[in-house]
C-alpha cells in the first residue's frame, strides 16, 4: 500500500518542501511505496506558487529557489525528484517519479515513470487540442516523447472552467479529457483513473454515477486510484485515501509492472486496512476478459 499523487513546494504545495520530505514522511508511516507528481507548469522553472506562511527573510528562498539548502535544484526539479526518489528507496520501500499534466479545460492527468515531461501550458494541450499530448505519450522516449509512462485520470470532473460557461448550450466538448474519447495508441498505458482524493469521493459524481464506469464504457481500461493529491505536509496519513499494488515486490519494477497489469485498487480515507484479492474463473485482478455474449 502507498502514497499517490503529492505536491510539494517544486509546484503548489507548501513553501520550502520538496519531494525528498514526502518519500521521508510516507516511509516512516509504514507504507510500502510513494509516487510524487507535482505540477508540469512549473517543474522546469526555479520558482513556487507554494502555499502557507513564508517570513520575509525566507521569501527569496519560498518563491524562487524552494530549498534552501540545495538552491540549484530550483533548476532542475526533474532530475532532482528522480535522485531524491532513488536515494529514498530500499527494500522495504520505493520512491518514484511522476508529474501532474495540467489543463483547466480537458483535465489534469499523472503520469508515473516516464524519463520525460510534457507541459500542457506551454502549447495547445492547455486548452485548444489533446493532440500534442498523445503525440508525446505515443512517442518514443528515447526521443523525448513518453512511450515508458504510465497514464492515470485524475479527478475527473473538477476542471470545468469552460463547462461551466457552455454547459446550457450542449456543454464543452473539451471536458473530462474530450468525454473520455478512446485512444487505441495509448489503450495499453492508460491505467488508472482516480475514484478518491484529497478528503473525498469523485466518483459518484460521473454520469449515472459513476466517472469509472463512464470511462470503462468509452472503451478504456482503468483501475480505480485513491489520490491523497496532498499539498500540505501530512504525506502518508491514515485519513488520506491509498492505492494498494498486488505486487510481486516492492521494487519499481515490480510496482510499474503491477500499475501496468491493473492489478490494483483504492481504498477510502480512514479505511487503510482493507485488503482485496479479486479474481474471475480464477483470473486475476486487471485480466481483460474474452467471452461470448451473454
Amino acid at each position: 500500500m502507498g502514497a499517490l499523487h503529492e505536491h510539494t513546494a517544486y509546484s503548489d504545495g507548501t513553501y520550502l518542501t520538496r519531494p525528498a520530505d514526502v518519500f521521508q514522511r510516507v516511509k516512516s508511516a509504514g507504507l510500502d511505496f510513494a509516487g510524487s507528481s507535482d505540477h508540469s507548469d512549473n517543474m522546469a522553472l526555479p520558482l513556487s506558487v507554494g502555499r502557507g506562511d513564508c517570513s520575509p527573510e525566507q521569501f527569496l528562498d519560498c518563491y524562487l529557489f524552494v530549498d534552501p539548502d540545495n538552491r540549484s535544484d530550483a533548476f532542475v526539479k526533474w532530475k532532482a525528484t528522480q535522485e531524491q526518489a532513488l536515494a529514498a528507496s530500499d527494500n522495504n520501500f520505493t520512491a518514484f517519479r511522476g508529474f501532474e499534466w495540467t489543463s483547466d479545460r480537458f483535465g489534469h492527468a499523472n503520469i508515473f515513470f516516464s524519463r520525460n515531461i510534457i507541459n500542457a501550458k506551454t502549447g495547445p494541450g492547455y486548452a485548444v487540442s489533446m493532440v500534442r499530448f498523445w503525440q508525446w505519450f505515443t512517442y518514443p522516449a528515447q526521443f523525448g516523447g513518453g512511450s515508458d509512462g504510465l497514464l492515470s485520470f485524475n479527478h475527473p470532473g473538477r476542471e470545468d472552467a469552460i463547462e461551466s460557461i457552455v454547459e446550457g448550450l450542449g456543454g464543452d466538448p473539451g471536458f473530462t479529457f474530450n468525454d473520455f474519447r478512446y485512444v487505441a495508441a495509448a489503450d495499453y498505458r492508460t491505467v488508472g483513473i482516480e475514484v478518491f482524493g484529497k478528503g473525498s469521493e469523485y466518483d459518484s459524481d460521473g454520469p449515472n454515477g459513476s466517472w469509472l464506469s463512464y470511462a470503462l464504457d468509452k472503451g478504456w481500461y482503468l483501475a480505480p486510484v485513491g489520490s491523497e493529491d496532498h499539498h500540505d505536509t501530512r504525506w502518508g496519513d491514515a485519513d488520506l485515501p491509498k492505492t494498494v499494488f498486488i505486487a510481486r515486490s516492492r521494487s519499481r519494477d515490480d510496482l510499474r509492472e503491477a500499475m501496468l497489469a491493473r492489478r490494483f485498487y483504492a481504498v477510502a480515507q480512514n479505511y487503510n486496512g482493507i485488503r482485496l484479492d479479486y479474481r474471475i474463473d480464477d483470473n486475476p485482478m486487471g485480466s481483460r476478459l474474452r467471452k461470448k455474449n451473454g
